[in-house]
């Protein structure tokens, strides 16, 4: 991959302000940074149906004008020191567009103001690279980075898509001195759901035991990257994912919360959406989300 960010502006999104964490990732990470807008104005498309010339005509000026936008958000952070490039394409699909963008020139991280709207789900789904939805809150000092881990992944999702995430917390926490956490949630069937009465009379000592297991599978995923890559700090939360992590972001002040997203067959997706989908607009904090290696978007190559 190059080392660039690539963030994907609306000019229509009224707080811009997400930029300057792109920026700011760009800076610790020596990255460069890329700000892209694909363009579409269905107006002006329909307003010449006979006039193909004049519709190119009316697209240039628009482009234009979306170009110094552009350039005009641009020249400030370079005057910080920043490498930074513009483009835009004249797309009808934002997400497509900034995929096909990205397909590319394989940056480093893909940034975007996460509105929960259907471009950001897009993205979420199909974008091949790390995806930050970020919002325009501030950033605390230092930061704090958490990985959000499976040890006990399914047939769907790999035991190193949590290396990847852990990777990605690691590499940022380094690189932005913030303090990292790897956090897990596991959840054990509840007392009225166990009809065997020789388990519900040791139901508690059960309950210690899979807390037990888990804790361990969360300290041996961890035990390869204490020593060289970073130091984390763990945590083993009880209960559903969507409904213990937004809790756990505030009590620690998580600022990106790293969590992993797999690719679910249609069905699943429409009765259960992706834990990852139930997380972000959940949980107080940016969330980058991290495919598994091989995820190949639906666009191809680009």
């Amino acid at each position: 991959m190059n080392k660039m960010v690539l963030v994907n502006i609306d000019l229509h999104q009224a707080d811009n302000g997400f930029i300057y964490k792109a920026a700011q990732i760009a800076q610790d990470t020596g990255a460069s940074l890329e700000l892209f807008c694909s363009c579409f104005n269905p107006a002006l498309h329909n307003a010449y149906p006979f006039d193909e010339q004049a519709e190119h005509e009316g697209q240039r000026g628009y482009l234009h004008k979306v170009e110094a936008a552009l350039e005009k958000m641009a020249e400030p952070l370079r005057e910080e020191g920043l490498e930074v490039g513009t483009d835009l394409v004249w797309h009808r699909d934002p997400a497509e567009a900034v995929i096909r963008k990205a397909q590319r020139y394989m940056p480093d991280m893909v940034v975007h103001f996460f509105a929960a709207d259907r471009v950001s789900w897009h993205l979420v789904r199909d974008c091949p690279f790390p995806l930050l939805l970020a919002g325009s809150n501030r950033w605390h000092e230092p930061m704090n980075i958490a990985a959000a881990v499976d040890p006990f992944h399914d047939c769907d999702h790999p035991a190193a898509l949590d290396r990847r995430i852990l990777d990605q917390v690691a590499h940022l926490g380094r690189a932005m001195l913030a303090k990292t956490h790897a956090v897990h949630s596991f959840h054990t069937l509840p007392h009225s759901a166990i009809f065997d009465e020789h388990v519900v009379t040791d139901y508690r000592a059960l309950q210690r035991k899979v807390r037990t297991d888990h804790d361990q599978a969360l300290e041996h995923l961890l035990d390869g990257y204490r020593l060289e890559e970073a130091e984390f700090k763990l945590h083993l939360l009880e209960g559903e994912p969507h409904q213990v992590l937004p809790r756990f972001v505030i009590e620690e002040q998580i600022d990106i919360l790293v969590a992993g997203a797999v690719a679910r067959g249609f069905l699943d997706r429409l009765l259960l959406g992706s834990t990852v989908e139930r997380i972000i607009p959940k949980v107080d904090a940016d969330v980058l989300v991290v495919k598994p290696a091989g995820f190949r978007s639906p666009y191809g190559e680009g």
